[in-house]
């Protein structure tokens, strides 16, 4: 983002308006595909399955009368538009219906984010809320963010040794996952101050090689595996950027990344649901539905959207 808010957003495109519509034309029309045929998914299965343990659209059914008009106004916002599915993971409801704070949503019930029909979509709240803050935050000095984002990090650490070390704080508040943000913005840093140089290619290969060994290696690992792998990992990425920026491998894959992560929990919700023979309980053979439906929404969907961003970007709308 920083790369894209001081190199692309810039002179007659400099406009926050322009930005932040462009950002949320790639997430929604995407979103909401996958949100309308989840939800008819589950009315098929509802219609056809009188139990429907396992349909969302059942649990709105059973619990409709613990929320109040404020809870339902939540989550049929939150569904629609995303913004605030991280929040719900930090709310329960009491007897009466009304939202309350919950520092643990395992112990609330019913469970808020269970009534989330694309329930991996808080991650992109999080994503949206940074998109309205980071024209004014990336387009700063190094020096300003790199204090930011070291804060970010010890208020963190203070959270976690005070008793706030498990989910959701862990993870999805939004406070402490800036820091992870404005790393990206210092990766772009280092990255324009070291583009024009003449970096050997074997240098930009062992960086992406160490990388690509470190994440099959780093979960095996303890819990502080974690911040070596993240703090190699944002040193890396200008160097693996400058490898594969030219590549149009790279650039399909990094195409298909939102709508793989955006469709995988439909995937699994339309196998588990039909009983598809041979694919059931197969991590494998779901990643390759999930890959090609995401070619599909990709060439059908995004690319059309692309170009209508591309568009935008020329005429300044």
């Amino acid at each position: 983002m920083a790369l894209v808010l001081n190199e692309k957003y810039i002179g007659q495109n400099n406009s926050y308006k322009l930005f932040i519509t462009n950002r949320l034309l790639r997430i929604y029309p995407i979103y909401w595909i996958i949100l309308i045929l989840t939800i008819c998914l589950f009315l098929i299965f509802l219609i056809f399955n009188k139990d429907g343990n396992n349909s969302i659209l059942y649990n709105y059914i059973k619990h409709n009368s613990d929320f109040s008009f404020s809870s339902f106004l939540l989550l049929f916002f939150s569904n629609i538009f995303i913004l605030f599915q991280d929040i719900i993971m930090f709310l329960g409801v009491n007897i009466e219906g009304n939202l309350i704070f919950a520092s643990n949503f395992n112990t609330t019930n019913p469970m808020l984010w269970t009534f989330i029909f694309v329930p991996q979509a808080w991650s992109v709240s999080l994503e949206i809320m940074f998109y309205f803050i980071a024209p004014f935050l990336l387009r700063r000095k190094l020096i300003l963010i790199s204090i930011l984002t070291l804060l970010t990090f010890v208020v963190r650490y203070m959270f976690y040794h005070s008793g706030y070390n498990q989910d959701p704080w862990t993870y999805r508040f939004f406070p402490f996952e800036l820091g992870h943000f404005l790393l990206g913005a210092i990766a772009y840093h280092l990255y324009i101050r070291i583009n024009n140089k003449n970096i050997d290619r074997k240098i930009l290969v062992a960086f992406f090689s160490t990388i690509v060994l470190w994440t099959f290696i780093s979960p095996k690992l303890d819990n502080g595996s974690n911040n070596i792998y993240l703090l190699m990992f944002s040193i890396s990425l200008p160097f693996i950027f400058i490898l594969t920026k030219k590549s149009q491998v790279d650039s399909y894959l990094g195409n298909l990344s939102y709508p793989m992560y955006i469709s995988h929990v439909f995937i699994f919700y339309l196998v588990r649901i039909i009983n598809m023979p041979y694919v059931k309980n197969s991590g494998i053979k779901l990643s390759i539905l999930t890959i090609v439906f995401s070619i599909l929404l990709n060439e059908l969907i995004s690319k059309k959207i692309e170009l209508i961003r591309q568009r935008r970007l020329k005429l300044k709308v």
